[in-house]
Formats: structure tokens, C-alpha cells, sequence
């Protein structure tokens, strides 16, 4: 098993045979994307417009890529699978059984203890790191991100908070 970060329409253009290929399709929210760009000052997002230019990009670009894995899921059935990063966290081991079944393999103990150890147990545990950008995001580059990345939200079931206590209260919920 090999794992790459790719373009999968570069990828699968000349591809004939797709029996041996699987690519999942990993998406994450929008606002927890920019604001780790934002806390790393990627591509000097600090500056207003850059972070309200970049995350139009990435919204657009996110769309363009669900629109995509449409048509490409028609055409190649069997070889995507899409996930949540945010489910991913949430039970890494239900998804991890999912992926290991999606390509084929078995999830035996030694993986299911790697899962355990890595995301579960272990110190900074994982369902943490994906609410980060609860306690750091500000009001106004969430309003630019709601208002930029709208569709993103309803394409991929999150859940749009317009209210600064409402993202920081955990209890609620930001998708679906």
C-alpha cells in the first residue's frame, strides 16, 4: 500500500485499469483550514484580504473538487471514498476498520492497537486537535469564512454558526 497526496483527475486521466487503486478523499472544515493557515501565518494570511482571498480559493477549490469526484465515482465506481476528517477523529477506529475494508485488508489487533495508541491514548488525542480552531478563531475571519464557504458547508454537512459562543460552546454541534 502506498499513500499519496494527489490530483486524482491527473491521476485517473490515462488510468485503464483501476481494479488495484483506491483513493480516499479527505476533506476537513473550511474554518479549521484557514484558521491553522491563520495561527501559521501561511501565505501571510494575517493580513485581511489575503485570508479572505485564500480562503475564497479554497472554498472555490473544494467545490470544484466535489464536483469532480461526482462524475469520477460514476465513472470509477469502487475506487473513492470520502471522509470527514472531522469523523475521522471522532471514531478513528470504526473509520479505520471502514478504510481497511475499502482497500481490501484486514484490521487486525497490531493495527487496531496502532489506532489506539496514536489517536486514542495518546496524549494529545486527536478529537482535540480537530476543535482548535473553536478557541482560536475570531469573529470577523469567521464571518469571512461562513459567508466564502456557504456551499462547502451544505455539500458536506457542516453546520453554519454565525455566533462567536456558539463555535467556542462544544456542545454544539458544527456538523452533521
Amino acid at each position: 500500500m502506498e499513500i499519496y497526496k494527489i490530483n486524482y483527475e491527473l491521476f485517473l486521466k490515462d488510468y485503464d485499469d483501476t481494479s488495484n487503486v483506491r483513493i480516499v478523499h479527505l476533506v476537513r472544515d473550511p474554518r479549521a483550514m484557514m484558521d491553522s493557515q491563520l495561527r501559521k501565518n501561511d501565505l501571510n494570511v494575517t493580513v485581511f484580504s489575503e485570508f479572505v482571498s485564500r480562503t475564497r480559493y479554497m472554498c472555490w477549490r473544494i467545490m470544484r473538487d466535489l464536483k469532480l469526484l461526482e462524475d469520477l465515482k460514476k465513472m470509477y465506481p469502487n475506487v473513492f471514498y470520502s471522509l470527514r476528517y472531522e469523523d475521522l477523529v471522532a471514531d478513528p477506529l470504526k473509520i479505520s476498520r471502514d478504510l481497511f475494508r475499502f482497500i481490501g485488508m484486514e484490521f487486525g489487533n497490531t493495527d487496531e492497537r496502532y489506532v489506539r495508541e496514536t489517536s486514542i491514548d495518546h496524549r494529545y488525542n486527536s478529537t482535540d486537535r480537530a476543535v482548535v480552531w473553536r478557541r482560536h478563531i475570531r469573529q470577523t475571519h469567521l464571518d469571512a469564512v461562513n459567508d466564502l464557504c456557504h456551499e462547502v458547508y451544505n455539500n458536506l454537512g457542516y453546520v453554519r454558526l454565525d455566533d462567536i459562543d456558539d463555535v467556542r460552546d462544544l456542545n454544539v454541534k458544527v456538523h452533521s
